[in-house]
Formats: structure tokens, sequence, C-alpha cells
């Protein structure tokens, strides 16, 4: 029988050893769950990620240790037993709070089991109250988990305003979004089989001011791959932010389009479906691996356009030929999607400076297969004005033949969307 818990912990300590990525240790922690414990050591897992600051704070006014001078096992656990106290009201104090006791016995710290045991039943004894410190700034950050310097970040690029919404919609869930596959069917009915199915669905239809006619959104979906028309290749799962930049790229039939950084590969199939699947889609990946994820969802989809390739998008391979258009979807400090991938949120932003030189040489590399005439659109999924228009800047700086069509940042809203940029350039 799986413990849950004991894996949640040991999922958490791995992350916290490894600096690893939180789907790829959810995918293995998971993979032999059935679905009931699956969603609860999702639930557990994301959630202490999530409230890191917030809980480690918490349990510092707590102890009569300095918090970070504990061991790893000892703080993990105790974020795990109070994240459950704090959010997770199906679970009894108790429980909470004994099995995190018995988790630190289990990995050989039993000295440290009444510690544990102390700190969060005073905490449960205080209902978690906490001294909140006079500061707004370190306020907001320990209420909502964020570091300082990204809210500074945020607040400087996007307002005070801007930066309570996005900070609000991050104790949200990111919502289900499908693109529909036009290729195969008329939006309005797959939206009615869906329903009939029993799927609560809707169109999305007006979103970012522009409408959207291939989008539906999806509320209490399961099994995404149980859904209607999955086997039959009728839709495709994408975050209505990224089906709004695939709409923005301007197509026209058989035309021959790149994606420079494509996997896995929603963009090009979106791209390949307004194209009425004509003319050629080469989407590439620097991995192979990925490169098949890309195949596998193209072949479901039945789309016929599109041809990948292992490919450097730093690297100007003159074998792949020029292109009608290009889709530089750069790689990025990822600060758009931090509910999806809650440890996004503590990237340390000094670091994420070194990517903008990598961005910049992406998107010149992107400009060397463009056709006079041909358009490219550059697109990230953060907010940071350093690697979206500032980008976007250079770029047109350098290049007095690029004309600027259309930029746009589409921040987390009510919709449940993730956070976006992107930017349509035309090569005059």
């Amino acid at each position: 029988m799986i413990n849950v818990r004991r894996s949640v912990f040991d999922a958490l300590v791995t992350m916290e050893q490894n600096n690893s990525y939180s789907n790829i240790v959810l995918d293995s922690a998971v993979s032999k769950m059935d679905s009931r414990d699956r969603a609860f050591f999702t639930v557990l897992f994301y959630g202490v990620i999530a409230k890191k600051i917030q809980l480690s704070y918490i349990l510092a006014q707590y102890s009569t240790k300095p918090f970070d001078k504990l061991s790893i096992n000892v703080r993990v656990a105790l974020m795990l037993g109070l994240y459950q106290i704090m959010y997770v009201n199906s679970v009894p104090t108790s429980a909470a709070v004994n099995e995190s006791v018995n988790i630190i016995k289990n990995v050989g710290e039993s000295s440290a089991s009444g510690f544990v045991n102390g700190i969060l039943r005073s905490i449960d004894r205080m209902k978690a109250k906490y001294d909140k410190p006079k500061d707004k700034q370190l306020a907001l950050s320990i209420k909502y988990s964020v570091p300082m310097p990204l809210i500074s970040l945020w607040r400087k690029s996007y307002g005070h305003e801007k930066t309570m919404e996005i900070l609000e919609n991050l104790d949200t869930a990111p919502a289900l979004f499908l693109t529909v596959n036009t290729t195969k069917i008329n939006p309005n009915l797959f939206l009615e089989n869906l329903l009939k199915s029993g799927v609560d669905a809707t169109l999305c239809g007006n979103f970012g001011g522009k409408e959207i006619k291939n989008c539906i959104k999806v509320r209490n979906s399961g099994d995404v791959t149980k859904l209607y028309g999955f086997d039959e290749g009728l839709f495709h799962i994408q975050d209505i932010s990224s089906v709004l930049c695939a709409n923005s790229m301007p197509i026209r039939e058989n035309m021959r389009i790149l994606d420079v950084c494509s996997a896995p590969g929603g963009k090009a199939f979106t791209i390949c479906e307004n194209m009425s699947d004509t003319g050629e889609i080469v989407a590439c990946d620097i991995h192979k691996h990925r490169v098949k994820l890309i195949d596998d969802g193209a072949k479901r989809l039945g789309l016929k356009s599109i041809k990948t390739s292992v490919q450097d998008a730093l690297v100007y391979n003159e074998n792949l030929g020029m292109f009608d258009a290009v889709l530089c979807d750069a790689l990025c400090s990822g600060f758009g999607i931090i509910r999806r991938k809650p440890e996004i949120r503590y990237k340390d932003i000094k670091e994420c400076e070194k990517i903008v030189q990598i961005q910049k040489d992406i998107a010149e590399n992107c400009l060397k297969y463009l056709k006079k005439g041909g358009t490219m659109v550059y697109s990230t999924c953060t907010l940071n004005p350093q690697e979206n228009e500032n980008v976007v800047e250079y770029l047109k700086d350098k290049y007095n033949n690029l004309k600027l069509l259309e930029m746009q940042t589409i921040l987390p809203s009510d919709m449940g969307n993730d956070g976006f940029f992107y930017a349509v350039l035309k090569y005059e």
C-alpha cells in the first residue's frame, strides 16, 4: 500500500536537493498510484512548493531553532504538515501532525520527532496566527509566497493594480483549454457533442480583444484522454494565451512555416489547422524525445503538413531552406506559468538576465530563415519586459527592415489563462 504523504515528502526532498522540475518529479512519483492517491499527492506536492515562503516564515516564528538551520528532512516534514493544517480541510489536524512525526522517525531522525510534533501542535492551537511584517512588500511576499524581487519587477513593469491581479490569480487553478482540430470538425459541433457526453464546457469567444473560434474551456474534465474526440484527434490541449499567439500569425494556404522551439507542438498544430493542413510546417526541437512528442501529436490529430527535425534553434541550418513565416517561441524564465510549475517563482531574477542574450541570438537566427515579405512571431510564456518588449526593441533597432505589426502582453486573468507575450514582426 502506498503512503502518499511519504511519497510527497520524498518528492519534495528531491526538489530541494536537486533543483528539479516539479512536473518531472511528480510524473515519476505518481506513475503507480490510482487516481485518488494521484490527486491527493498533486494537491500536497504542488501546494507545499507554491506556499514555501509563507510556510517557512510561519514555522520560523514557532521554532526555537533557526528554521533554515534545521535539516532538510525536518524542514520538509514541517512544511508538509503545516500545509495540510492550513489548506487541506479534508485532513484532520491529528493526521497531518502524526504523519509528519512518523515520516521523521522513518527517515532516521527520531530525535527530532518531538520537535516536529510540538511545533505543529502549537501552530494548530494558535490557528496558524503569525506576526505580519510592517513592510508592505514583504507582507505581500509572505501572503502570496512570491519573492520580493519578482514582486518588484512586476510592480515596476505593470503597476500595482496589475501586480495584485497577477498575485491573486496565482492562488487559483489554471484552466483547461481545448483547441479544436478544425480540419476534422466545426468547433460548434464539437462543443455540442462534448456537452452531450456530460462535460461542462464553453466556447471561449472573445479574449484579449480578439474573437477566438477554435478554443473551448473545460471544467472538471477528469482524464483528458477519455474526453470525447481525443482518440479521433478532434482536439489538443493548449492554453488560450498560446492559441491567441498561434492565431496571430498571418497565414494563407500552402505557406512554408518554421517553428524553431516547437515541442510539444501545440502552436504548430494550431497554425497547421488554421492553414487547413496545407503547405509545410517544419517543427523543430533540440531533443529527440521531445520531437517524438510533436510526431505523436501530429499523428493523433491526423495533420499531414507537419514535418519534424531535431535542430538547435541557435544554429543556422541552410538545409532547412527559406520560409514564409517563422514562429520563435523562445526559451524564457517562465514567470507566466507559475501556477503550472510553482517552483519557477523562486528563480533568481539576476540569473534570468542571462537568458535575454540567448533569446536575442535565437531570434536573430530565425530571421536568417525568413523570406522577404515574411512574418516572424516572437513569443514567450514569461512576464518580464527584459525578455519580451526589450528583445523586440533590440531587433527593431538592429534590423531596419523589420516592422512591428502587433505586440501583446497577456496577464493571468479570471479566465484561468497563463501569462504570455507575443509580437508579430514583418520582414520588409
